[in-house]
């Protein structure tokens, strides 16, 4: 489940929904004790990367995925980090968005897979 605030929340993980008094607002109970408050809405969804499509998660988009030279995002929000890190989890490229969409040269990066993280979400992609 992926929330309006920018958090993504597996359904299994999510005990209840709570109602808060202005009627427009909520928030997503989760088991670990950790609530997601003043949502307005959720989407669900079951996209999984691979390597021949482009990846979609949220309004978050990456492409090209595999990606050689520079790595395009849209679906930003203004002043959000954007991390790339490596599988060992070493953060390799960090950088802010200035709009809504952001290319990172990714060129001098070893081939491999990487993830790219952002506002409650990840996504893998493939350097080739």
């Amino acid at each position: 489940m992926n929330t309006d605030t920018g958090v993504s929340v597996a359904m299994d993980e999510v005990d209840y929904l709570l109602r808060s008094d202005d009627s427009t607002h909520f928030s997503v109970i989760v088991k670990n004790g950790n609530p997601v408050v003043d949502v307005q809405r959720v989407t669900f969804s079951k996209k999984q990367a691979t390597e021949v499509d482009d990846v979609v998660a949220e309004q978050v988009r990456i492409y090209p995925n595999p990606v050689q030279e520079s790595l395009h995002m849209s679906g930003l929000s203004e002043g959000c980090r954007v991390e790339i890190v490596a599988l060992d989890g070493r953060v390799v490229k960090s950088v802010v968005a200035t709009g809504s969409k952001v290319s990172i040269l990714v060129n001098d990066l070893p081939q491999g897979s990487y993830l790219l993280k952002t506002a409650g979400t990840t996504l893998k992609f493939i350097k080739r």
